[in-house]
């Protein structure tokens, strides 16, 4: 007690609410109460005693930072409070353009709460941290599936679903399917299982094209044969667990306007009612209709399971 008695007197309040979305926000919808940006008067008497010669409160709210300065005008100039606010504007500029050279980019266990790895862990990853959306422990099932798969090294936990499809547009479907992908982060993610590694992390990436293979092979004699082929060597190859995305389409097409569809995916990353509403997006997509917003995302269920 008597050694911080002994310390100066802090007269500088720096009172930093952080993100303040989230204290409003549900999801891409907006929650009952949201700020005003109506004048809402005085908050207090201006006889009342200040808590501190300055006070500064900041939050960020809509990508927007806001920072109010508070102080007594019997104490300060309201001009030399001024140039300390633009003095302290231009270091954060300064800062800004600093961390958006590429050179500069980094991240720190604090990004990524949930994978609770330490600063040496998080630089060892083999991962670039600018393609790094999120890094997250992995449930006990997927955890038995990522060692069943490692274990035994086969096909065991490849899916493989083939459809002949008429007046199939490619594009569109490209595009339904790449829609899916940048929605749904189990979709972006790899897993990773490195020795160093207290616990295996499935990591989310920020972007991630669909591979989608595109074939003629009109007025093929063999074409039945080739397309067992095609589709038991897919499934044969697998996936590199850490590359995301673990699915891969290829669109064959037979005839003037027949088309033949492989899709294979590792169970890692859902299970059977969920590869059925993907697919459900993947048509909504593909028609033009509008696809519900996700009412939660996976990282959810891992801090719930923590």
């Amino acid at each position: 007690r008597q050694a911080l008695g002994e310390l100066p007197q802090p007269r500088i309040t720096f009172n930093y609410l952080g993100q303040f979305d989230g204290s409003f926000d549900v999801g891409e919808e907006t929650g009952l109460f949201a700020p005003s940006g109506d004048a809402s008067g005085a908050e207090q008497s201006a006889d009342a005693p200040l808590g501190n010669w300055l006070e500064i409160n900041g939050q960020v709210y809509g990508g927007e930072l806001k920072l109010n300065w508070n102080f007594s005008r019997q104490m300060f100039a309201e001009a030399t409070v001024q140039r300390l606010a633009d003095d302290y504007a231009e270091e954060l500029k300064t800062l800004i353009d600093h961390c958006c050279v590429s050179t500069n980019h980094g991240v720190t266990p604090s990004d990524f709460p949930l994978a609770r790895l330490s600063q040496t862990q998080l630089d060892e990853l083999p991962v670039a941290a600018s393609e790094v959306e999120d890094l997250y422990p992995l449930s006990p099932m997927q955890q038995g599936m990522l060692f069943q798969s490692l274990y035994s090294q086969g096909g065991d936990y490849i899916n493989q679903m083939r459809i002949d499809v008429q007046g199939l547009d490619v594009p569109r479907f490209r595009q339904a399917w790449q829609a899916a992908v940048d929605k749904h982060e189990i979709l972006r993610s790899g897993f990773l299982w490195q020795t160093e590694l207290e616990q295996p992390l499935q990591v989310v990436y920020k972007q991630v094209r669909v591979p989608l293979t595109e074939l003629d092979w009109q007025g093929r004699s063999n074409c039945v044969d080739a397309l067992d082929h095609l589709a038991e060597s897919t499934r044969a190859r697998g996936f590199v667990l850490e590359q995301a995305p673990l699915l891969s389409l290829s669109v064959v097409r037979t005839g003037a306007s027949d088309y033949h569809v492989i899709y294979t995916n590792h169970h890692i990353l859902m299970d059977g009612w969920s590869g059925s509403q993907l697919f459900g997006e993947v048509l909504q997509h593909y028609a033009g209709e509008p696809v519900r917003a996700p009412l939660g995302r996976y990282r959810d269920y891992i801090a719930w399971l923590q």
